[in-house]
């Protein structure tokens, strides 16, 4: 699927280095919003606790 983005110009330059992993960049930050929606994301301080 192709899906197309509006990005500020800023955004846009910062991308443009990592065009080649768009789709990771993508698939993380969803990760990690889903994870904050449903509770389970921890923070640091949470992570360094659990070690």
């Amino acid at each position: 699927m192709q899906i197309t983005v509006e990005v500020s110009e800023e955004l846009g330059q910062q991308l443009q280095q990592f065009q080649d992993r768009l789709q990771e960049i993508v698939e993380r930050g969803l990760q990690e919003l889903l994870s904050e929606q449903s509770g389970n994301f921890l923070d640091e301080k949470q992570i360094i606790a659990l070690l």
